[in-house]
């Protein structure tokens, strides 16, 4: 009866051993397992910041390359790629047809610039401050080359206001960005972003951001 009770307590013994092995086992998987866990989620902190800094990077670059950039160019080839001939229409509208402003515009429109200019030139002679004659005379002051005369025309004409205020500053700012005088480009394009009513809006604040850190030559 002893031996019985003894082997009983043996085997009682043996299953407590055995269900403290699977019990220190499942301990040790169960803390293997979240050890695991916490380095897979250290492992993706990485790769979100891996990914999130190769990104910023990518579009950085991205932006070097594709974005266009007047530092690269000089004046003459920034002119160039912006400079538009004026649209006469806009100044049409408001000449009767005997007027003969219509007929500066009409040689400016086909490129006659020096018959143009003999014109203009005959009218203000007894029309000395009418701005639309001196805005068109300083167009073909400057399709000749004769930058200064133009200058001067585009900038007496400036105090009248309005639309021919923007049209004759976006023209000086094209003028100064030839010659490579960017603070005075830079001067008439902060002036043209005060103005609401003109069609340069997307190319001054482009050119504006181009030439912010831009000095003379």
């Amino acid at each position: 009866m002893k031996e019985i009770e003894e082997d009983k307590l043996i085997q009682d013994l043996i299953l407590t051993i055995r269900k403290k092995q699977k019990i220190r086992e499942t301990l040790a998987f169960t803390r293997k397992a979240h050890e695991e866990y916490l380095a897979s989620q250290r492992r993706a902190r990485i790769r979100l910041w891996t990914i999130s800094l190769a990104s910023a990077a990518a579009v950085f670059l991205l932006g070097l390359i594709v974005l266009p950039s007047f530092f690269a160019l000089d004046g003459t080839s920034a002119y160039n790629i912006l400079y538009r001939k004026f649209e006469p229409e806009i100044a049409i509208r408001n000449s009767g047809p005997k007027d003969q402003m219509t007929g500066v515009i009409s040689l400016y429109t086909e490129g006659q610039y020096n018959q143009a200019m003999v014109l203009a030139d005959s009218l203000l002679y007894s029309q000395p401050d009418n701005n639309k004659l001196l805005f068109f005379k300083g167009l073909t002051e400057m399709e000749l080359n004769h930058h200064d005369q133009a200058v001067r025309l585009f900038t007496q004409v400036i105090p009248q206001g309005g639309p021919i205020e923007a049209y004759s500053r976006w023209y000086l700012a094209l003028i100064f960005l030839q010659q490579e005088n960017f603070a005075a480009c830079k001067e008439q394009l902060a002036a043209l972003k005060k103005i609401d009513d003109h069609p340069y809006k997307k190319q001054v604040a482009e050119l504006y951001r181009q030439l912010r850190f831009r000095r003379n030559q």
